[in-house]
């Protein structure tokens, strides 16, 4: 059997952040990884059914890999993801181990570079079939990885840790922070409550965002926002930063009803 790296970049692909973190909590809830799907390959004449397939993400935040699974078809001809019209080969597969690249450290592209130097681990095409000596490397290097967080994956499991993304900021900061989806892929939603007036600021690039603050998480974004902004007297002080990063953003005022949700 071989094994098959599936090159995953968030920013652009037609599989979001969002959806990923949809099956992530599926996937937990279910106390199992059988989340079945389709990719693109390139190497799509040495894909076979059976095969171990890693999903590698790429581009902005954390990256390596987040996901481990089986491909359950041959390779197939079906439309292009991306519109293109291009002449376009899938397999299925089905997720058995999932991780939040957002909320925990995963086996990262260094370390996937340093120990396999001679596959790049950063982007380019996916659907990529590793030769027998770089498979062997990876398959050490993923054992390993999982031998030394099984104790903190159980007690994950257990408790939702790695799969829901915090909503709400600790502590005495008067805001929610939210993770959803937007138009051009996913947004944050900082909602701040003072007596009866709320303000919803949306900030509608969540990658873009992440390389201008020059953070590489979710998690270490709402620790820098805690710090910078932690109050609604910083709130002209966040939307100005906004501005000067070139940050689209919106800002709606509404009085608070019965109706709405607090924290």
């Amino acid at each position: 059997m071989s094994v098959v790296i599936f090159k995953w970049n968030p920013g652009f692909s037609s599989y979001t952040m969002s959806r990923f973190l949809t099956d992530l909590e599926k996937c937990a809830l279910a106390n199992s990884g059988d989340i079945g799907m389709n990719w693109s390959i390139r190497d799509y004449d040495r894909v076979k059914k059976g095969d171990t397939c890693y999903l590698l993400k790429v581009g902005y935040g954390q990256t390596g890999i987040v996901a481990c699974g089986t491909v359950t078809s041959d390779s197939y001809s079906d439309e292009d993801w991306s519109w293109r019209n291009r002449p376009t080969k899938y397999c299925d597969f089905k997720f058995e181990v999932m991780i939040n690249p957002d909320a925990y450290p995963i086996l990262d592209s260094k370390s996937l570079s340093q120990t396999i130097p001679d596959f790049d681990w950063t982007g380019g095409p996916s659907g990529l079939v590793l030769t027998e000596s770089q498979a062997q490397s990876l398959e050490a290097l993923w054992s390993n990885y999982m031998q030394r967080q099984a104790e903190y994956f159980e007690k994950a499991s257990d408790q939702n840790l790695f799969v829901e993304l915090p909503s709400e900021l600790t502590g005495t900061v008067p805001y929610t922070m939210e993770l959803g989806e937007s138009y051009n892929g996913q947004k944050i939603t900082l909602k701040f409550v003072e007596g009866e007036i709320v303000c919803c600021l949306r900030i509608l690039n969540y990658y873009r965002t992440l390389k201008k603050f020059e953070v590489r998480s979710w998690r270490a974004l709402r620790h820098l926002f805690m710090q910078q902004y932690p109050s609604t007297e910083n709130l002209s002080l966040l939307c100005a930063d906004l501005f000067r990063h070139r940050i689209e953003y919106t800002t709606d005022f509404y009085k608070l009803s019965d109706d709405d949700e607090t924290d």
